[in-house]
């Protein structure tokens, strides 16, 4: 907002062809630009490139105006008011300055463009701009113009000065059609209109202006006419029907649209209207005679083309008939083999088939038979049944590579008195010198002297509070082995466990 704020203070010295202007705009001192960055308090903006406003009445583009001083109030020209212009051609300020007096929309009596009356109309008091067209630039500037009446004011209009105002005006626009300024009267009869749309409508007026206003909408169906505008004129003469649906120029006005556009049925429809309230003037009669002469040309044309459309339908009729389509069932008997033709048919064709397959099978019992006959089958051996290994023998093997393989990788520490061990993992051990088994927990892993692990086996006491779940110590508690005693009483009680020392190489 701050940029666009100084963008629009810059100096109209801004040229649409030579580019843009740089400006610096500081602030008072206690001020700052904003609040997001206080620190901010001059800044620098350069119009790079510039267009100014779109002024053609196409919305072409063909008409720019940028604004070199702007004017001192709101005030703006309208069509058919004076106003004093300042007009210097070219770019170049040592060009001629001409001062004009003119009614807008009446240009061509001073000699001023059209493109410039544009352009104006939407100027202010005091304004200059510059004026680019296709053909030449201008520099223009307005230094006075005839003030308008807002629409509050002519709501407040006594009657007798509005009706007073309204008539001056269709007599200007009169006067100018009967001069050929087509487009001059077609704005004064759009002025008229201005004042009896914002009028104070009271009933003892109502006459009075609504002649008014169908005179208005009639005349200026008659500057369509003129100009060929057949739609617009149409539009008018439709406006005045609201009013006075009866009137005699609007029906001869608007038939003249329609017979234009070749609406023929519509047109005699609006003369057969006139000729029924009576009237029957000759150029009403001129009227309806080109309206049937167009009708008559029209039906000629089409008669041509619907005759060559009736020759293409005869043609169409005297063709040969085309060769009915075949349905499927047709299609079906006319491709049926000869076999299903019949259940006679079908009945041999089956027991043929039948016969084939026995001859077939035949021979193939024959051909299986002189191949064996050729090539008996040979006897098979009997393989002998591996004996199962004893699972005791297994175990011992078993244990044995197991232990060999331990002392390999790590040899084993002295069993010293006072160490203490943990519950490692349930094991079966095989003492191969005597053939037996002590199985238990495993609390050490000391050697016994035939080279087996020592079993140490621990015991559930029953008389434990803690209870043991499937055979397991559930509390994970230290055993220590202790020596015997002298009298041999091996007691060691740690917990809820008893050790028995059964190595018999124990001196107890």
């Amino acid at each position: 907002c701050i940029v666009y704020t100084c963008v629009c203070e810059i100096s109209s010295g801004i040229n649409a062809e030579y580019g843009g202007e740089l400006a610096s705009f500081t602030t008072a001192e206690g001020e700052r630009f904003s609040s997001v960055q206080p620190d901010i308090h001059s800044i620098e903006v350069e119009m790079l490139s510039h267009r100014g406003q779109d002024v053609s009445a196409k919305g072409d583009g063909s008409l720019i105006k940028s604004i070199q001083v702007e004017g001192m109030n709101r005030s703006k020209p309208f069509w058919t008011g004076k106003c004093r212009l300042l007009i210097q051609k070219g770019s170049n300020s040592g060009e001629e300055v001409q001062a004009v007096v003119l009614r807008l929309g009446d240009g061509d009596t001073y000699g001023v463009p059209p493109e410039i009356e544009q352009c104006a109309i939407t100027m202010t008091k005091g304004e200059e701009c510059r004026l680019v067209t296709p053909s030449s630039n201008f520099t223009i500037t307005l230094s006075s113009l005839e003030k308008d009446l807002t629409e509050k004011e002519i709501y407040n209009l006594p009657s007798d000065e509005l009706i007073t105002k309204t008539e001056l005006t269709k007599k200007s626009g009169n006067f100018n059609f009967q001069k050929g300024k087509l487009h001059l009267a077609s704005l004064y009869y759009n002025r008229a209109f201005r004042y009896l749309d914002n009028r104070n409508r009271k009933e003892e007026d109502s006459k009075q202006t609504n002649a008014l206003e169908v005179a208005c909408h009639l005349n200026l169906a008659q500057v369509y006419l003129r100009t060929e505008e057949w739609q617009a004129a149409i539009a008018s003469c439709n406006k005045a029907f609201w009013i006075d649906p009866d009137n005699v120029k609007g029906l001869f006005r608007r038939a003249r649209a329609l017979c234009a556009l070749r609406f023929y049925d519509e047109a005699q429809s609006d003369l057969k209207k006139l000729i029924g309230l009576g009237e029957n003037g000759s150029e009403i009669r001129v009227l309806m005679e080109e309206v049937v002469k167009g009708r008559v040309e029209m039906a000629r044309s089409e008669g041509v083309s619907m005759r060559a459309v009736l020759k293409q339908i005869e043609k169409e009729e005297n063709k040969e008939p085309a060769e009915p389509v075949k349905s499927v069932w047709d299609e079906a008997e006319e491709t049926c083999p000869a076999e299903l033709a019949s259940e006679e048919a079908y009945a041999a064709y089956t027991g043929k088939l039948a016969e084939e397959e026995r001859v077939r099978k035949e021979k193939e019992a024959a051909d299986r038979a002189a191949y064996e006959a050729a090539n008996p089958p040979k006897k098979k051996k009997k393989r002998k049944k591996k004996k199962k290994a004893d699972p005791a023998v297994v175990a011992v093997t078993e244990t044995e590579v197991v232990q060999m393989k331990e002392e390999e990788e790590e040899k084993e520490p002295e069993v010293d008195e006072g160490m203490e061990y943990r519950v490692a993992q349930e094991k079966t051990i095989v003492n191969k010198g005597d053939d037996v088994i002590y199985e238990g927990q495993v609390v050490n892993d000391g050697t016994a002297g035939n080279g087996l692990p020592t079993p140490v086996v621990v015991k559930d006491d029953a008389n434990a509070s803690d209870k043991t779940q499937d055979g397991k110590i559930t509390k994970n508690e230290e055993i220590s082995e202790k020596s015997c005693e002298e009298n041999g009483a091996a007691a060691v009680s740690e917990g809820n466990a008893t050790v028995d020392c059964i190595v018999s190489e124990c001196p107890a």
